[in-house]
Formats: structure tokens, C-alpha cells, sequence
């Protein structure tokens, strides 16, 4: 996929603090504390996260492209989304 320079500028300027800024683990932790979610719900969630970073790591080892960027975010708003279920479902269960 050809990048535009104005694609390739936003790129630069989040890619470096992707991962932080996700802030999902600050997000599930607080579910947590506020007992939103059960631990069981959050261990599910952690690790969803943690594979998140872990894939950013990868792609981030050769540079970042849109199509990978993109990934990464609709990761994310999958876990976001699951964790909004969690919390609305108070069952104790993952998913």
C-alpha cells in the first residue's frame, strides 16, 4: 500500500507510543478494582492485551505499515468492546 506523507506522519507520530497508549491494561485493571469484571475475566483480557503488544513489537521490528497499523487498532477495539461486555454482563465468565 502506497503512504501518503500525511499517513506516514500520523504513522510516525503514534507509532512509537502505540502499545502505552492503547492504556488497555490501565483500563482492565480499573475494571478490576471497581469490580466491574471477575479476575478470571481480566486474566482473558491481560493476555488478549499482551498478544496485542506482542504483535506490535513484531511489526514494529521491520517499521510500521497503514494495513498493520489498522490491525493493531481494530485489535483493540476488540478487546475494548469485550471488556464493555464483561462489565455489563456481571456472570463472572469470559465471553
Amino acid at each position: 500500500m502506497l503512504i501518503t506523507g500525511l499517513a506516514l506522519e500520523e504513522l510516525k507520530r503514534h507509532a512509537c507510543d502505540l502499545p502505552e497508549s492503547f492504556g488497555l491494561d490501565r483500563k482492565i485493571d480499573r475494571a478490576v478494582a471497581n469490580r466491574a469484571v471477575s479476575q478470571r475475566e481480566a486474566q482473558g483480557l491481560h493476555r488478549d492485551a499482551r498478544e496485542v503488544k506482542q504483535l506490535y513489537s513484531r511489526y514494529a521490528n521491520r517499521g510500521l505499515s497503514v494495513s498493520e497499523y489498522r490491525t493493531l487498532e481494530r485489535r483493540v477495539a476488540a478487546i475494548t468492546a469485550r471488556l464493555h461486555e464483561e462489565r455489563r454482563d456481571r456472570d463472572g465468565r469470559r465471553g
